[in-house]
């Protein structure tokens, strides 16, 4: 194959940013066409690309000419459209979140898997500068046995245009933990290994938060090897506020700002560590290990077995904060 070429399903902020950067790193790779409802956007980034507008998904699936697709449209649909797609032999490339339900997530991993196509989730965060850094650090000993992990994010987040229709409402996005926050618990599970229970608490009350889901939510897990986790969520916050923390056995790390770290183990001085200047957008390099995997025939670097066990922290973390019980990781996976 000499090129795979691929068609972007939902041409809205993230399919945009996905089309643009296809083929900038790894094999090579172009959008051939692109799909979306609205007649607007897919011929304006179709045109930008060099793609075929199509009006729908269905038909962008029975080209001949397209090798793997590029799922990214409302959460809600992500399963169906990529059940779909794998129907017509196509590859997968979903963006975040998997699905909303960890069955969906089965859905897409069985149909792909019978199809002999490869399914790749797209979890970005960890390509991103300090959280990259981090992980390669913890992996490497060098602050010892990882044990506690903490990352707040939280800001003003209210969505506008197009996208308020389905971004704020729960049962379409899955609200701020599956929407945007599903990044730091995968990215948690890089780096601690697998969550066994989680215990959360959550409120809405914040009057201007346009969502009908929890504005505020704070996540505790307790991870495999005794390991702990907390993520402070939400859109509660004027200011804004994302940092994250690890401490280690041997000593700790600690983020600065999305491209640098700080490392720090006991008994020696702190050393700052910064991403390399000419390191590739995040969103090319994962775009370029999925059509790697499609070219090579390996497994993906976040296959969908990884994106169902996120699902299932988010959709843990969620309902715990609802039913006001801890929730065990393993009532929910297969």
């Amino acid at each position: 194959m000499s090129e795979v070429r691929i068609g972007l399903i939902g041409c809205g902020g993230m399919g945009t940013e996905l089309g643009r950067n296809v083929g900038k790193v790894g094999p090579p790779a172009s959008v051939v066409a692109a799909c979306d409802i609205l007649e607007d956007r897919r011929c304006a980034l179709a045109t930008e690309l060099g793609a075929t507008p199509i009006a729908s998904a269905d038909k962008l699936l029975a080209r001949e000419d397209v090798d793997a697709v590029i799922v990214a449209v409302p959460n809600y649909l992500h399963s169906p459209i990529a059940v779909a797609a794998a129907k017509a032999g196509k590859h997968v490339y979903s963006e975040k979140p998997m699905a909303l339900f960890v069955e969906d997530c089965t859905a897409m991993i069985d149909a792909c898997k019978a199809a002999g196509v490869k399914l790749m989730v797209g979890h970005v965060l960890r390509y991103i500068g300090a959280f990259r850094l981090a992980a390669d650090h913890v992996r490497k000993g060098d602050i010892g046995e990882p044990g506690a992990i903490a990352i707040t994010r939280i800001g003003t987040l209210n969505y506008g245009g197009a996208a308020a229709e389905w971004r704020n409402k729960d049962e379409t996005s899955g609200g701020y933990i599956f929407e945007v926050h599903v990044h730091e618990l995968d990215y948690m599970r890089s780096v601690m290994g697998e969550p066994e229970e989680v215990y959360s608490s959550a409120a809405k009350f914040v009057p201007r938060s346009a969502g009908d889901f929890e504005d505020i939510q704070s996540v505790t897990a307790w991870f495999e090897k005794g390991r702990i986790a907390q993520l402070l969520a939400g859109n509660s916050s004027p200011s804004g506020m994302y940092n994250a923390y690890i401490q280690g056995s041997e000593g700790e790390i600690v983020f600065n700002g999305w491209s640098g770290i700080t490392l720090r183990r006991f008994d020696e001085e702190a050393r700052e560590i910064s991403a390399p200047e000419n390191a590739p957008n995040p969103v090319a390099e994962e775009l370029g290990d999925f059509v790697t995997s499609i070219v090579t025939d390996c497994e993906p670097a976040v296959p969908g077995e990884e994106g169902r066990r996120s699902v299932a922290y988010a959709r843990a973390a969620v309902m715990s904060g609802r039913e006001r019980r801890p929730v065990r990781i393993s009532e929910l996976l297969p």
